[in-house]
């Protein structure tokens, strides 16, 4: 799932021009609708009901003006009855074809003032991820809020989030590489902190974590964590057993970051680490990213 920090989601109090533009800067397809805080969601909104919505106020408003215009009453005379549908039916094309005018449509009204929020499903995490897959299928619903025993919200998932985990990353036309680490020096390394365990393990040769403490941790983020039992400050080294150092390069009051990995003599990792892309889903993908 898409853990809770990492969820892109609006207020439905929020006008539809910010959503816009949620949808502009996160990349996905769907945004979950919360009241407040997550820990009231109302639904999520599809990018397609959005923009569907938006062409018909456009319709609806050229529709206005060809009535105010007196357009409903240039039926010529004296014609045959067929002659007259025939007439109507190309005044409706011709109607139609006109280009719709988008700058009179109010998007300044809030997201719960429309009626383009669909449902969502809510599951717990102890859900099976095939069951939750085979739930989508069935409700034609494709995103989820996993809740915990109070009702707060622990995170999301989306269909295409359960697809990858059997198939591998699926990359769209929209998606932008998404580089997790890269390498500063011949043995330093800069990392999200959502970098996978097993993957810095595979990538320095080393075991992290044993047996025992394999589910504490799925993230270098979280293994900091495990091994200093609060959140670290910018700047902090801590010293892993298998003899690597870990230097906190980009840290807030809740999270880590960026992690400076140092394998042998420590060097200075750089003052701005390169910034990888945000992951999710965005859905376009849906991954969030979906959200």
């Amino acid at each position: 799932m898409v853990p809770r920090a990492d969820i892109i989601a609006i207020d439905e109090t929020e006008p539809l021009s910010e959503l816009l533009k949620q949808f502009e800067d996160a990349g996905v397809s769907r945004i979950p609708v919360f009241s407040e805080t997550l820990d009231d969601p109302r639904g999520m909104v599809h990018v397609k009901d959005l923009f569907g919505w938006i062409v018909e106020q456009a319709r609806a408003e050229a529709a206005v003006s060809e009535k105010g215009n007196g357009a409903d009453h240039v039926t010529p005379a004296l014609v045959a009855g067929s002659e007259a549908d025939a007439g109507n039916a190309d005044a409706e094309d011709a109607t139609a074809a006109e280009p719709l005018d988008f700058s009179k449509i109010d998007l300044s009204r809030p997201i719960s003032a429309t009626k383009i929020k669909r449902t969502v499903l809510f599951v717990p995490p102890s859900m099976p991820a095939m069951n939750l897959l085979i739930r989508m299928q069935t409700t034609r619903i494709h995103m989820a809020l996993v809740v915990d025993e109070y009702g707060g919200t622990d995170g999301l998932v989306t269909i295409e989030d359960l697809v990858e985990e059997i198939v591998g990353d699926i990359a769209d036309e929209h998606d932008e590489k998404d580089e997790l680490i890269s390498q500063v020096a011949e043995n330093s390394w800069v990392a999200d902190a959502r970098y996978e365990i097993e993957d810095a393990e595979e990538l320095l040769g080393l075991e992290l974590l044993s047996e025992e403490e394999e589910e504490e941790a799925d993230t270098l983020g979280g293994l900091i964590f495990h091994m200093l039992g609060r959140v670290p400050a910018r700047g902090e080294l801590i010293r892993h057993p298998a003899g690597i150092e870990f230097e906190v390069v980009a840290a807030d009051p809740r999270r880590v970051r960026h992690i400076a990995i140092h394998k042998g003599p420590r060097q200075s990792a750089p003052s701005r680490p390169a910034q990888p892309s945000q992951s999710r889903p965005a859905a376009a993908p849906d991954r969030q990213t979906t959200h």
